[in-house]
Order: structure tokens, then C-alpha cells, then sequence
């Protein structure tokens, strides 16, 4: 049958245009138009996010719980924000100041530097304010307000996870100094973090450095790891939920949605109409 007559294809939007969600082909495209942005400047709500703040649930409004794995087992597991416009770390964890995570860099007039101490970094020429890391001291004395006093990174490295019950593709998050080691973002079917389904590399850069990394084309996922073997920090990590049946809207290649996956009258747990025997 023609390809847009509306028949026997995954879905068909009446036209034989590629982009907009249904292909050519009428075959279903990963378009995502409006990613959701976590910045960690600004929780889900639209809430402004503090400098030393625990993350964990800021982002239960998208379906999206956050959790750290610190590599040095015996120190927080914990993510948190960091300053980038004001980097801090000179008094507790490793008494060193994270100049190395400021954003931008000396050379476009932030507080940014290498541990080198040559003030040029081009890949960090922007302003980026609160980035997550995974900290390496969890005192808060001064004030005791909920708040990390003086964020560090985690020397050690470890893994900064991103959960959620429903599925979703990853598109994109920016590394900050990743210089020792190489990192990895590794993408899990389950919300448990067994079922690796892709990994892709993250080289290291230099001291102070700013990478961006994409997933162009992975499939739909239920937890993201964003991985480094030596201090580093993320920011502007972006994901699109993806449609499935059995969410209560009727996306590109379903039929209908009834808001469950069970074979009801109606509606199947395919989300295609049903008919039953004796409806008239």
C-alpha cells in the first residue's frame, strides 16, 4: 500500500516526509525536539539550586532520581553541586582549590585554570555555574544549613547515575576536566544498572577542559552512567523521554493508549483497538 494511505505500516502522518517523527518509510524516527536539560542551576520546578546541594530527588517531576557511586569506598556517595563561577575546595577534602572547574577559563575571563597554571583552555570559554560532582567531604558546619561548605571532587573518580522507570534516550552532557583518564557514558535497559545496553568513550582532554558528548542514535534506556577514573564533573546532561504504550497518550504508532499495558476492552496492551465478542 502507498506509504501514506494510513495502513500496515509502524506509523504513517498522511505525508512521505523524513524528520518528523515518521519517516519516508512510515517507519517511527527518534526526533526529539524539546530534550529535558538537567543544568543543576534549577531543579525540575524551576527552583534555584544551591551551591553544595545534595542531588537526588530535584528531578522526581521528569521520573528522573540521581544517585553517585564514589570509587574511594570509604568517602561519601554522594553527588552534589559545585560552583564553577567561584570554585571552592581549599579548606576541606583534599585542601585543594578546584580552579581546575571553574568555568569559563582565565584566558576568557573566568576562574578557571589547569593545575599547570597556563591560564589557556579554549574549550571552556563559557560560563556554566553549577556543576554535579561526586564530592569527597560532606561537612556542614558553618553554617549547618543542609549544605556542603566547601564542594570538592572526588579525586578517586566513580560514577554519577541517572534513573528512570519509564525509558528515555540520551543526547547529549558536557564533561569538565577530565584530564588523568579516559570516562565512559553507559546506557542500561533497567533501572538497576545490569543490563548494559551501550557504552560510549569519553577520551580525556586536559586540565580545565570542556567536552561535549553526544548519543546520537542509542536506543531508549532506564539508567545512564556517567563515568570518570579521576575527579571530574558533568553539566547540561539532556535526555528525551520516549513514547510507550501504556503512558495514556496516543503516540506516533499506536492505535490508542489507555494509560496500562493490560488486555482491557478497548484498548490492547499493544495499543491497539479491541473488540470483544457480544459488543454489538
Amino acid at each position: 500500500t502507498p506509504n501514506d494511505d494510513g495502513f500496515n505500516e509502524q506509523c504513517d502522518d498522511g505525508n512521505t516526509t523524513s524528520g518528523d517523527g515518521c519517516s519516508a518509510e512510515c517507519t517511527v524516527e527518534d526526533v526529539c525536539n524539546n530534550p529535558l536539560v538537567l543544568n543543576f542551576d534549577t531543579d525540575a520546578t524551576g527552583q534555584p539550586i544551591a551551591n553544595g546541594q545534595f542531588i537526588d530527588t530535584e528531578y522526581a517531576p521528569w521520573g528522573i532520581s540521581v544517585t553517585a557511586h564514589n570509587y574511594h569506598a570509604s568517602h561519601p556517595q554522594v553527588a552534589i553541586t559545585f560552583d564553577s563561577d567561584t570554585p571552592t575546595g581549599g579548606i576541606n577534602g583534599d585542601h585543594i582549590i578546584d580552579v581546575d572547574l571553574g568555568t569559563p577559563n582565565l584566558q576568557f575571563g573566568g576562574p578557571g585554570n589547569s593545575e599547570t597554571g597556563d591560564g589557556k583552555e579554549p574549550s571552556n570559554s563559557v560560563a556554566l555555574h553549577n556543576l554535579l560532582i561526586i564530592t569527597d567531604n560532606v561537612v556542614d558546619t558553618t553554617p549547618a544549613d543542609g549544605l556542603v561548605d566547601d564542594p570538592n571532587d572526588e579525586p578517586a573518580g566513580g560514577s554519577l547515575r541517572f534513573s528512570s522507570a519509564t525509558p528515555f534516550r540520551f543526547t547529549s552532557v558536557k564533561y569538565i576536566d577530565l584530564d588523568y583518564s579516559s570516562g565512559e557514558v553507559v546506557g542500561y535497559a533497567d533501572t538497576a544498572g545490569t543490563a548494559q545496553v551501550y557504552a560510549i568513550p569519553v577520551p580525556k582532554l586536559g586540565g580545565n577542559s570542556v567536552q561535549e558528548i553526544f548519543g546520537t542514535s542509542t536506543p531508549p534506556i532506564r539508567q545512564l552512567k556517567f563515568r570518570g577514573r579521576d575527579s571530574y564533573a558533568i553539566d547540561e546532561v539532556k535526555i528525551c523521554p520516549v513514547a510507550s504504550c501504556g503512558d495514556g497518550h496516543v503516540d506516533v504508532g499506536e492505535q490508542c493508549d489507555d494509560g496500562n499495558v493490560v488486555n482491557s476492552y478497548g484498548c490492547d496492551n499493544s495499543c491497539k483497538p479491541t473488540t470483544w465478542c457480544g459488543d454489538g
